[in-house]
């Protein structure tokens, strides 16, 4: 059905269920006139109120909500990624069966009285920047005749970072540094306890500590957060061959650092711009929203560093 009616800044949609009443509604009005019988008259207009009231409680019923979005830290392509959707209600009436649709993803909301939350699965394709501008929600309350449809204006935006997969460093130069991945896992001392980060080894947690505190905590040992990882990614277009592989080199980098950031190693990246060495979480974001929507570009290639980790040293597991 393409016919819709706007009211209020919501638009409303007749569902099948809906048109095939009002024609019910209209075969009563024509037997009604045709017969001059009060009784029937007195049918007419009880089924006419339930299509007005349809209209006026699906209106009320998108009345006075509001919506927050909750993204975890990292987020990166082809992985599910899980956002958090709260829906408020300013006003007094709870609300009923409101679906909301955010990007191509919809979930429903059965009942909400003052605040409601849902977790939303979303797998986004490809790197780079999302925005959306508006969230649509729509509800069929209260008898399913006509679809009530809204558009939220939010300011949301998210860096979908590559994607990430299972690497190996198979780099003499780097061995020392590296040496696989069992100098990272390695039993070392205690050195501190701090909150758990997205993505890192649950091994880690200290279920005891965290049933004490309410939180998932880590415990930090030594060993780890002084190993210093330098990479190197060069986005000279000249140095490949068509955009696939720029992009499975992209992939490389970006898995590795984030092996590294699950491993709590201090890095550094080398690039069209440069990051200088740290193992601080919001230090990974920024190189990881950076990678989210780096090109190629035509420029001279970049001045070879001995130490660092580049593309081809780095093989898929």
């Amino acid at each position: 059905m393409k016919l819709k009616f706007r009211c209020s800044k919501t638009r409303m949609k007749p569902k099948w269920e809906g048109v095939l009443f009002f024609f019910f509604i209209l075969l009563i009005g024509a037997v009604a006139v045709n017969s001059g019988n009060n009784l029937v008259y007195l049918t007419f207009s009880t089924v006419l109120s339930f299509l007005v009231l349809s209209g006026l409680l699906s209106y009320f019923n998108l009345k006075g909500i509001n919506i927050k979005i909750q993204n975890p830290q990292f987020i990166f392509a082809n992985k599910e990624t899980v956002l958090f959707v709260t829906i408020t209600n300013a006003s007094k009436i709870p609300k009923f069966l409101i679906n909301v649709k955010l990007f191509t993803t919809k979930t429903q909301f059965t009942y909400i009285e003052k605040e409601a939350s849902k977790k939303v699965k979303i797998t986004f394709k490809s790197r780079g920047t999302k925005e959306i501008k508006f969230i649509e929600v729509n509800s069929v309350f209260p008898f399913g005749f006509f679809e009530r449809i809204k558009e939220i204006p939010i300011t949301f935006g998210i860096t979908v970072a590559p994607s990430v997969k299972d690497v190996i460093f198979e780099s003499s130069s780097v061995a020392e540094k590296k040496n696989n991945s069992e100098k990272f896992r390695g039993d070392e001392e205690f050195f501190s306890i701090r909150k758990y980060r997205d993505g890192e080894d649950s091994r880690k947690i200290s279920w005891p500590l965290s049933a004490k505190t309410g939180k998932i905590m880590i415990v930090e040992k030594t060993g780890n957060s002084d190993k210093k990882i330098k990479f190197l990614f060069d986005n000279a277009k000249i140095l490949y061959k068509n955009s696939f592989a720029f992009e499975n080199d992209l992939e490389k980098i970006t898995s590795a650092i984030y092996y590294c950031f699950k491993q709590q190693c201090m890095v550094s990246l080398i690039s069209e711009k440069n990051f200088a060495f740290s193992s601080d979480s919001m230090h990974f974001k920024r190189i990881f929203d950076y990678l989210a929507t780096i090109n190629a570009k035509e420029k001279l290639p970049l001045r070879k560093v001995s130490d660092a980790i580049s593309p081809s040293d780095i093989k898929y597991a």
